[in-house]
């Protein structure tokens, strides 16, 4: 689980099972913005924009996912470039 403020930077690529992603809302309540499964990523935000985390990642069933460590993805995303496109910032990315 990835709390929002929290500071940690890993990238994920979810590899099997689904994520709820949430934020809370001015009352403090959690709002469910999005479910995610295999192929969708989380955390790049906090990496590439140096940042705490923008919402929270809950997993919803057994979850298998790739955590690639800050400085590897960072080294990644400099040496491709084209790649940028990928990892447009959005407010709902968490």
């Amino acid at each position: 689980m990835l709390i929002h403020g929290q500071i940690g930077y890993p990238f994920y690529v979810l590899v099997a099972g689904l994520v709820k992603v949430t934020q809370a809302d001015e009352d403090g309540h959690e709002k469910q913005l999005v479910e995610i499964g295999p192929g969708a990523y989380f955390g790049e935000l906090g990496v590439l924009k140096d940042q705490p985390r923008a919402a929270t990642v809950i997993a919803e069933t057994k979850v298998e996912a790739l955590c690639i460590e800050a400085n590897v993805f960072k080294r990644w995303h400099e040496a491709h470039p084209q790649a940028a496109d990928l990892f447009k910032y959005a407010p709902e990315r968490a």
